[in-house]
């Protein structure tokens, strides 16, 4: 399923906003209050709220809900920086989901992967 032309839209426009500060291997942190690329998808969906943030690092998970859209929940031990297959897929972005994660934490600003976003969802 491709990627909803206005999801993309507001996902690039946050993206390029200067809202979100950008961090790596979270999709959101309590610590510092940064979001990976991902993290910044989850914020932008209506209804959405962080719950987590306890642990050492202040990860965080994105919920709609009592849903959670991150890959292990609020568990310490399994908590993820990975968006869930089922919110991805609802996205339309599962098969480019572990690219995005990986050029956010390689040092990708928000603005070089909003491009990529544009030109390849």
């Amino acid at each position: 399923m491709a990627m909803d032309p206005q999801k993309k839209t507001e996902w690039v426009a946050a993206l390029r906003s200067g809202k979100y500060e950008q961090c790596t291997s979270h999709l959101h942190t309590k610590n510092g209050g940064g979001y990976c690329c991902l993290g910044v998808l989850a914020d932008i969906q209506p209804g959405v709220h962080w719950a987590g943030g306890n642990g050492y690092d202040g990860r965080m998970v994105p919920m709609i809900g009592d849903i959670h859209l991150s890959y292990g929940g609020l568990d310490e031990s399994t908590l993820s920086g990975r968006l869930s297959a089922t919110f991805s897929i609802e996205m339309g972005i599962l098969r480019e989901s572990a690219e995005l994660m990986a050029m956010n934490d390689k040092g990708k600003s928000f603005a070089e992967i909003a491009t990529y976003i544009e030109e390849k969802l």
